[in-house]
């Protein structure tokens, strides 16, 4: 589909047959130390996490997955905040928060991002084996746009993925939006598009 499009916008855009083409290996990257994970971020299990949450009330939990995973289930009580967003995003969390626990989806996106508040001068650790390992535990997990420390504007949402009561008129203006397109393209002076016909 992406070829598709790309051709119908004047570029040359083929599809590789993973029947036929021959064995691509992985380039290794030209600079390793660009993919070397933060180092001196202490790390905690599920459960030394769970007793310590009960016990400090000083403990936030920064979820730095989607805010699309992030609604559909997150750690009871964590809050969101994308990782880029951290300087500004931790300033609302109330004021006796003093040590921070990240986790995410992908477990080493949570150490990146703690390493970041580190630096910004935050207490923080991380919670080994990020989510799938809180929820392999069995412990509480809850569902739903609550605490969000930044914006939900990291991800495009789907009109499958936006709240509910949204979703009928997020469904019409998508198709309002596509509806309009080839007219728009037609008025953009930098845009060669040309309908392709089918062969």
């Amino acid at each position: 589909m992406t070829a598709h499009w790309l051709r119908q916008m004047g570029w040359q855009a083929d599809v590789l047959d993973p029947a036929t083409a021959p064995d691509l290996a992985p380039s290794k990257p030209s600079n390793p130390e660009w993919i070397r994970e933060p180092a001196g971020v202490a790390q905690m299990s599920a459960p030394e996490m769970w007793t310590a949450m009960q016990g400090d009330p000083g403990i936030a939990v920064i979820d730095c997955s989607s805010s699309i995973a992030f609604r559909k289930a997150h750690i009871a009580g964590a809050w969101y905040c994308a990782r880029a967003c951290l300087a500004d995003g931790l300033k609302a969390l109330p004021s006796h928060v003093s040590t921070l626990i990240f986790t995410a989806n992908e477990a080493a996106l949570a150490r990146f991002a703690a390493a970041d508040a580190l630096a910004l001068g935050w207490q923080v650790q991380v919670l080994e084996g990020g989510n799938t390992s809180w929820r392999s535990a069995g412990l509480p997990m809850e569902k739903g746009a609550h605490r969000q420390l930044s914006p939900p504007n990291d991800v495009w949402y789907s009109p499958y993925e936006v709240e509910p009561e949204r979703q009928e008129s997020a469904m019409r203006e998508y198709i309002d939006w596509e509806i309009g397109l080839a007219s728009r393209l037609a008025r953009e002076p930098g845009v060669h598009f040309q309908v392709l016909r089918a062969e």
